[in-house]
């Protein structure tokens, strides 16, 4: 149902930019006014909510924007991403499923994140659904930044998944997004979303790079691209029918034709905009496919006074039930001690037995919970390294104070350092120090389709960087116990 009528408009957010477009909607259509983009001004970030506001509305006010009800999405950068596997349950038993496997999967403490999901796949056996969680935080600057700027703000979704599916329809897709600062997939079979990945950062530099750079940049991503679309389930099946490209960032039509060469898929480029597709979105929103800003995981509160009123109707059959079963025990009282003396009598033996295998099962329980505190410390380790290729492991050295250093390869430095990040935010982990990070250069060879492309070239060097990282394992009791402690003092 279309909100208010009017004008709508869709705000596509960047790390230091934002794509904004109007929409005016009539009756059921909507139909496109004005697009720009705004630079955050320079020395102002999205920290900053009160400057960029302001800054927002006086860019929106000379562009002659003048609609007040705004959609945002936010980049896929933001967002972190988990498919799991649920029951069949109904809607409140299926959030709260879903909000105990979040905190169990995701680093992050629950109350740092917002969640909402979305369903993948569903039959007898239950569901998939991908879990999508941003930070409070980032929700809270957004928030901000848009009341700053007079705006009213309906729905925060993730730009590039409602570009993909934002229409409603039941079509397959295979959405590549140029965004204003980063590169961004998205893959929906069944008008349901599969899959969200952030590629990585477009080019930079403050001259535009050259033909040939930019020609192999896009080269490598669309190679990216094909093996995830060869790993992600019924990702192939989806791209046979052709992959689009939505190019908010102006790449040259050379960098697209490089995406197409390299992909060997029909490729077709997308009539609008993702600030658009939000616009778009906006004006329906019960199709629109998640909301960070109405979770469907969130807890639900009850009014003060409805609350109230349930207590005392509680308390009051609470209270006429005990006064009835007070009465009732009160006769019965003596028939029921002698049955259940009668009853304890013939269970004794039994009872006997069941004595000595509890005292059986103790002693063997002893034999697990006494396990090595080296198998948690390479759990914690494990779980710090994303599921992709991009960083890997080559050894791993404990000493007995459990102080240890691995070390490994990775396909670039941001991969490094998010592991390490993730290994500082363990609070199993203390005293994490990057020892060195280094390049190492390894051998690649190309395809013979891809000699033949760039005039018989057919290999080149990747670049590697290695790494080896310092720690002391202290184990989440340890944590736990501080804690209790830290909160016993007065």
């Amino acid at each position: 149902m279309i909100f208010g009528g009017g004008r709508v408009l869709g705000l596509a957010m960047g790390e230091r930019s934002l794509l904004a477009a109007e929409v005016r909607l009539r009756g059921k259509s909507c139909e496109p006014v004005r697009a720009a983009t705004f630079f955050f001004p320079h020395g102002v970030s999205l920290e900053d909510s009160s400057a960029l506001g302001a800054a927002l509305r006086g860019f929106l006010r000379a562009q002659q924007f003048s609609a007040r009800k705004a959609v945002v999405g936010v980049p896929a950068r933001w967002l972190l991403v988990k498919t799991k596997n649920v029951p069949p349950a109904e809607a409140r038993a299926l959030a709260s499923l879903i909000r105990l496997e979040a905190e169990r999967d995701f680093s992050t403490p629950l109350e740092d994140l917002v969640l909402d999901y979305l369903e993948t796949d569903s039959g007898e056996a239950g569901r998939t659904v991908l879990v999508l969680a941003m930070p409070r935080r980032k929700l809270a600057s957004l928030l901000a930044m848009v009341a700053a700027a007079r705006l009213q703000v309906r729905a925060v979704v993730p730009s590039t998944l409602v570009a993909a599916v934002g229409r409603g329809d039941n079509s397959d897709a295979v959405r590549l997004q140029f965004t204003c600062d980063s590169a961004e997939l998205v893959i929906a079979a069944g008008g349901r979303v599969r899959a969200i990945r952030y590629l990585g950062p477009l080019p930079k530099g403050d001259a535009p790079p050259a033909k040939t750079t930019i020609c192999d940049w896009a080269s490598n991503l669309a190679a990216h691209v094909g093996r995830l679309l060869a790993v992600l389930p019924r990702a192939q099946e989806v791209a046979a029918s052709g992959v689009v490209i939505g190019n908010d960032a102006g790449l040259p039509p050379e960098a697209i034709m490089s995406v197409r060469d390299a992909l060997g898929l029909p490729v077709c480029l997308a009539e609008d905009n993702a600030a658009m597709a939000l616009g778009y979105a906006g004006a329906y929103l019960a199709q629109m496919p998640m909301d960070f800003l109405h979770s469907r995981l969130a807890p639900r509160k009850q009014p003060f006074l409805r609350r109230r009123l349930a207590w005392a109707t509680a308390l009051g059959v609470v209270l006429l039930l005990a006064g009835g079963s007070v009465f009732l025990s009160w006769q019965e009282e003596h028939r029921e001690v002698t049955a259940l003396r009668q009853r304890l009598e013939a269970m004794r033996p039994d009872l006997e037995a069941t004595r000595s295998l509890i005292g059986r099962i103790a002693f063997a329980r002893s034999w697990h919970d006494q396990r090595p505190q080296l198998l948690e410390c390479l759990r914690e380790l494990v779980l710090a390294f994303p599921a992709e290729g991009r960083i890997w492991a080559t050894s791993l050295a404990v000493r007995d104070d459990m102080r240890g250093i691995v070390g490994g390869k990775a396909s670039d430095e941001r991969s490094v350092l998010e592991v390490l990040d993730r290994i500082k935010r363990n609070r199993a982990f203390s005293e994490v120090t990057l020892i060195y990070l280094r390049e190492s250069s390894g051998q690649a060879g190309g395809s013979g389709e891809a000699g033949s492309a760039t005039g018989g070239q057919t290999a080149g060097r990747s670049r590697e960087v290695a790494y080896r990282i310092g720690f002391k394992f202290i184990g989440l009791k340890s944590v736990e116990s501080q804690n209790v402690a830290a909160r016993s003092k007065p």
